[in-house]
């Protein structure tokens, strides 16, 4: 009887459901179906389970993000990043749970690069507020926890030209540099960032550099400066969404498999930009990483801790089998049936993430100039109209879009003249075009 009651309590947690949140399935079906108000509404009155606790923060704060909500994404990503850190000292206390159900008996803490991503959202959020101290503090932080997994988080080319820019943007010149020049040394880099850094060599009076690389642009010809009346329009673009976890199975015998989590290798489709400016088209720097090319090197960098813990779980429930089989057989086989059944891989992820992440950088004449952005991948074509932007000369403007949010959200005007973000998130306005998203300019002055 002690044994019996023993395998209930040790079915409680399996059997309270191997599944995500209904409230954050929700949420994620509203945020694709271009609802973020609504996936809004949805998350904020959510109550998750402490395993799914970082999803909801992520969730809300990619979302709010693309919304224009920026002081709620901030918050979000903040306490996300609080909550691992906090995890991380407690984590082996739960590793006793797991061992008798499954992964998803655990707190989700997110793979290394979804850790890596909210700091890259949260630089986009403090440069679309223009706090540029907190974004340049961000960068740090990115950078520690790339320099932690370094042959993981490397190809992340977004996030490694979002340190740079939002060191540029707090004018810590010398740590732009040397990130821009990282970038333009590896060997995987393929060369579409090198006006930009050519760029912002010369802007500070440092030597261009010498390096030559096989690669669309040549370094030594790209040291052209941005004109004396020119300012800069930066453009964060979110497309498309990223590829959800999947689960097979390894048979080991007829009645034991080992389950485990995967990305499916998907036939990659790069989006191309093109800019136009007062019905010009105009030259335009981007840069951009398909997330779940990282994704996946960073659940394949826990592959081997994966199996490790598979195998001590398959031997801790086979233990428990035999004790249950030495004194009912009956009760033995149908405890190896339920725990066993209950081996089910860990699918959880961060599914509100674009399937890319763009950064584009575009020089404009100083004056009124009216831009969009035309976004082509996979064999759609989104039209983002900016709408009407007062450049600067030697000024920093920054706007971001989602292609998957068929809505344009109002730019604000604060009492300064600037033309400003959004962070109070104003209700978006439906708009014909389905293929319109949100949009919220600021700017900063240039060195």
């Amino acid at each position: 009887m002690k044994l019996f009651k023993l395998i209930l309590l040790l079915l409680a947690i399996p059997l309270s459901g191997c599944a995500t949140s209904s409230a954050l399935q929700q949420a994620r079906v509203e945020f694709a179906a271009g609802a973020p108000v609504q996936a809004l509404s949805t998350l904020e009155n959510a109550d998750v389970s402490e395993r799914d606790a970082l999803l909801l923060l992520l969730d809300k704060g990619a979302v709010a993000f693309s919304a224009g909500q920026y002081e709620l994404a901030k918050d979000a990503l903040l306490a996300a990043n609080d909550l691992i850190e906090e995890w991380d000292q407690i984590r082996i206390g739960e590793q006793s749970a797991t061992l008798i159900t499954s992964e998803w008996a655990k707190r989700y803490r997110g793979e290394y690069s979804e850790q890596l991503w909210i700091h890259s959202y949260l630089m986009m959020t403090f440069l679309m507020q223009n706090n540029v101290e907190s974004a340049a503090v961000e960068a740090r932080r990115a950078l520690q926890r790339m320099e932690e997994h370094q042959s993981t988080l490397a190809t992340d080319w977004f996030t490694r030209a979002l340190i740079g820019l939002s060191f540029e943007a707090a004018g810590a010149h010398d740590s732009a540099q040397v990130e821009y020049r990282k970038l333009a040394n590896d060997a995987h880099y393929d060369g579409r960032w090198n006006h930009v850094i050519q760029r912002h060599s010369k802007s500070i009076g440092r030597d261009p550099i010498a390096k030559t690389l096989t690669t669309r642009t040549n370094l030594q010809s790209t040291t052209t400066q941005l004109g004396n009346d020119e300012g800069e329009l930066i453009v964060f673009l979110q497309t498309g969404q990223i590829d959800k976890k999947l689960a097979d199975n390894l048979a080991v015998d007829i009645d034991l498999h080992i389950a485990f989590p995967f990305y499916g290798n998907y036939r990659v489709s790069q989006p191309t930009y093109t800019v136009t400016a007062n019905n010009q088209y105009v030259p335009v720097d981007e840069i951009d990483t398909h997330l779940v090319d990282v994704s996946s090197r960073a659940l394949s960098a826990r592959g081997k801790t994966i199996a490790a813990k598979q195998i001590a779980r398959i031997a801790a429930k086979k233990a428990v089998v035999d004790v249950a089989s030495g004194e009912d057989d009956i009760l033995g086989s149908v405890l190896q049936l339920i725990l066993f059944a209950t081996e089910q891989a860990d699918t959880r992820s961060w599914e509100t993430l674009p399937g890319w992440l763009g950064l584009l950088r575009i020089p404009l004449p100083e004056g009124k100039q009216d831009v969009s952005v035309t976004v082509r991948h996979r064999g759609r074509t989104h039209q983002l109209h900016l709408g009407e932007i007062d450049i600067r000369a030697n000024r920093m403007h920054f706007a971001t879009f989602n292609t998957n949010i068929p809505t344009q959200f109002p730019l604000s005007t604060p009492s300064n003249g600037l033309t400003g973000s959004n962070p109070g998130g104003a209700q978006p306005k439906p708009i014909p075009s389905p293929t319109v998203s949100s949009a919220s300019t600021t700017y900063i002055n240039l060195p």
